[in-house]
């Protein structure tokens, strides 16, 4: 009888209980209610829950109400457990060891208690990365067109952080940013001069992690190309030629015109000779038939018996006139032909 009693209550008493608590769970406000509030957790090395860090000693901290007489803070993966780890007297900032820390995504939970019970508690995220990213291959082509180059391409993964970027660098130079897109779809780089270079690729995730990649290039000359053949080809495979080409054809055309006209202005001087010798010619001719007429009229009033005062006036103005015209005739003509010759 007192076995069927104790199954009787195990069965219909105490098992209803404890199956109607785990079911009815306190809600938070309920469960705290009279605690102190939820503390506000800030860290200088991991200040922004959502970006990606690498594992490094970190520290952490939040203000500390009078009313506090204990803290409870602990690093878990779960953001929903409550810390376990219990500080008298209360701390008010904790320091994790680089250690310690996991990959993936942990939070440090933190919660006061006052002298009547335990408040609700805050989880602040970490999200750390020490992975590099993923092997991978660069590969480079030569670039088929007018410009001298190559064609660079790359391509990895990153389980954890994911990829944020790659750097390119040749011979050692300073490294140039390249997007995930770039790197993948082809980046053209110029290559000056022939020989072997160091083509290196690096790829970074988020959380800094980086994974290095380097191969050779052997840069030759380009293709000779015959002129003759092909002279399309050979002007567009060498521009300095073109331009060499363009200056020559310039020259020609303008020592062309400098000769014509040398040739016009030697002609041009060579009719003015010839007009001046004709006006000189002409000038002569009616100048001495001009003088030897008035020579007549002078002989023939000087063979009056006897002139009057303005006759005598006359002739000799006359005579003075043919004398002084004659000569500015002659020095005329002579300064054209000084300046002709």
């Amino acid at each position: 009888m007192r076995v069927l009693a104790f199954v009787f209550l195990i069965s219909y008493v105490v098992m209803p209980i404890i199956v109607s608590a785990q079911i009815s769970e306190p809600i938070p406000a309920e469960l705290y209610a009279g605690g102190p509030e939820a503390p506000t957790i800030l860290s200088v090395d991991y200040p922004n829950p959502e970006q990606w860090y690498k594992a490094d000693s970190a520290s952490f901290s939040w203000s500390l109400p009078e009313e506090v007489v204990a803290v409870a803070a602990e690093l878990t993966s779960d953001s929903k457990t409550e810390p376990m780890k219990t500080y008298r007297p209360p701390v008010s900032s904790l320091s994790i060891e680089v250690d310690k820390w996991e990959e993936g995504i942990q939070y440090l939970t933190v919660q006061f208690k006052n002298a009547d019970k335990w408040g609700p508690f805050t989880a602040h995220k970490v999200m750390i990365d020490n992975t590099a990213p993923a092997p991978f291959s660069v590969q480079v082509t030569p670039h088929q067109g007018d410009q001298r180059g190559i064609i660079i391409t790359a391509e990895t993964t990153d389980e954890l952080s994911g990829l944020s970027h790659f750097e390119l660098s040749v011979n050692g130079d300073t490294p140039q940013k390249l997007s995930i897109e770039e790197a993948r779809r082809g980046y053209f780089m110029h290559v000056n001069g022939e020989g072997t270079h160091s083509i290196k690729v690096t790829a970074y995730d988020k959380a800094g992690n980086m994974r290095s990649e380097t191969t050779p290039v052997l840069s030759l000359p380009p293709e000779s190309i015959n002129p003759s053949m092909d002279p399309i080809g050979y002007v567009a495979s060498e521009p300095a030629s073109l331009l060499v080409a363009i200056m020559a054809a310039l020259m020609l055309l303008i020592f062309g015109y400098l000769v014509y006209e040398r040739q016009r202005y030697a002609t041009a001087v060579t009719d003015l000779r010839r007009e001046a010798d004709e006006i000189q010619s002409q000038m002569l001719k009616i100048f001495t038939a001009l003088r030897e007429e008035i020579y007549d009229q002078i002989g023939a009033i000087n063979r009056k018996t006897r002139l009057t005062k303005k006759e005598k006036e006359a002739v000799d103005g006359l005579n003075k006139a043919l004398n002084v015209s004659e000569q500015l005739l002659k020095k005329e003509i002579k300064d054209v032909k000084s300046l002709l010759k």
